[in-house]
């Protein structure tokens, strides 16, 4: 999952502010909604703290949230209109596929590459340590490593794949079929975390 702020957003205003669960405008001029773009971000202006909430209703130019803030926003502090974008694989055996979609705008699911039978995704946090699932420590992640498993689209006659594919802590042991498969990883910095 990854969540990204959109470029449409805006300062608060000086009878602006953001605090517990609601956010007050002055008019109502920020592309939120209950529904497909009903989450958002807000940063202080120094860039020191944010807060990613959710949209659980709107009436007029007061915006109640899901769960409360961490830290009050005024003046000058910055209100987006976030895309959570979430990364799947689709495991249909005969044409497997990596899939994505945004919560934020609410439209489904897309094939991104087809013939990718599995991703895997590891989590460096602050201390150097990686984890598979960082739950709890999500502010103290400072990398992710991603690994992904492509095939050939067709199986090769006289080919089998008796492979294990290594992921960090997790294998995929002898397909036992005959489609070829390779896998790449990458790792990412993540540049925004622990402000």
């Amino acid at each position: 999952i990854i969540v990204k702020a959109t470029d449409e957003g805006r300062p608060l205003g000086d009878a602006e502010e953001a605090t517990g669960t609601r956010i007050t405008l002055e008019e109502m001029d920020v592309n939120l909604n209950t529904s497909g773009k009903r989450f958002g971000v807000l940063v202080k202006q120094d860039l020191g703290k944010a807060d990613f909430f959710e949209v659980r209703s709107i009436a007029g130019t007061t915006i109640t949230l899901t769960a409360g803030l961490a830290s009050t926003y005024g003046e000058g502090d910055l209100l987006y209109r976030a895309d959570i974008i979430i990364y799947k694989i689709d495991d249909n055996a005969a044409r497997p596929s990596l899939r994505r979609g945004n919560l934020g705008q609410d439209n489904g699911y897309q094939v991104v590459a087809q013939d990718i039978d599995n991703m895997q995704i590891r989590y460096q946090l602050s201390s150097g340590a990686w984890t598979d699932d960082p739950a709890g420590s999500e502010s103290n992640i400072r990398a992710v490593q991603v690994f992904l498993v492509g095939r050939t689209a067709n199986p090769q006659r006289g080919y089998r794949d008796t492979t294990t594919y290594h992921f960090a802590n997790n294998l995929i042991t002898h397909p036992n079929d005959a489609y070829r498969r390779q896998m790449l990883s990458s790792t990412v910095k993540t540049r925004n975390l622990g402000l």
